[in-house]
């Protein structure tokens, strides 16, 4: 009777921490079978010589992602980094033409030259990079590009994102405060950029193409 007392209070209390502190989902495999908001890891992850700032991630560690949509008709699936990968990793633009007058746009961003790159050929290994999707995306100026690695825009967001805490995650600011970080998005409007802010659902903020924002890569991959 006493053993079984001490294991029901042991559930009670484990139940109770769980509630706390917030249960951890495991990652899973990218298969057919995992659902919106599963975690599933795949890549691995390379801080680009800027460890001091991360320490959820070791390089050679498996980049958990978000599910955000699972296109069983054409086998793949949405991924959305579970963190905030890179903290200011990147402006959006690095040199500005002051001789045109056109705003900058995704298609012609160091960022997206960054991500397309140096990440994809750094973090991914030859199968899986098999496995991930042209992406074909369409910039404010009308200019369409084909990318393996992207950032979402705010309507992506707001279309596939409605768990909370997908937006609240911490990102590097992965770092030892735990505080929650901004990240870009691509989208532009009016000559400003928009940011996401993981404060809250849906919550944006516009910036200048110097500022810095965090960096949450977004990829479509086949299953």
């Amino acid at each position: 009777m006493k053993i079984q007392l001490k294991n029901f209070l042991l559930c009670i209390v484990l139940l109770i921490l769980c509630v706390l502190v917030g249960c951890a989902q495991k990652s899973k495999e990218v298969s057919k079978g995992v659902k919106k908001d599963d975690i599933v890891h795949f890549g691995s992850y390379n801080d680009f010589g800027e460890s001091r700032y991360n320490n959820t991630y070791k390089n050679g560690d498996q980049i958990e992602w978000y599910v955000l949509d699972n296109d069983s008709k054409n086998n793949k699936i949405l991924l959305l980094s579970k963190y905030v990968l890179y903290n200011s990793r990147q402006m959006y633009h690095q040199s500005l033409d002051f001789s045109t007058n056109k705003y900058h746009s995704w298609t012609n961003s160091k960022l997206r030259e960054w991500l397309n790159n140096e990440f994809y050929e750094t973090c991914f290994n030859n199968n899986e990079k098999n496995k991930i999707l042209e992406t074909p995306i369409v910039d404010h100026l009308d200019n369409q590009v084909d990318d393996k690695v992207f950032l979402l825009s705010r309507t992506e967001m707001e279309q596939y994102i409605t768990n909370k805490k997908v937006v609240e995650t911490v990102g590097r600011r992965i770092d030892k405060d735990r505080s929650p970080a901004s990240y870009w998005t691509r989208q532009e409007e009016k000559g400003k950029y928009i940011c996401a802010n993981s404060a809250g659902l849906n919550d944006f903020f516009e910036v200048g193409w110097l500022d810095y924002c965090g960096v949450r890569p977004a990829i479509w991959v086949k299953y």
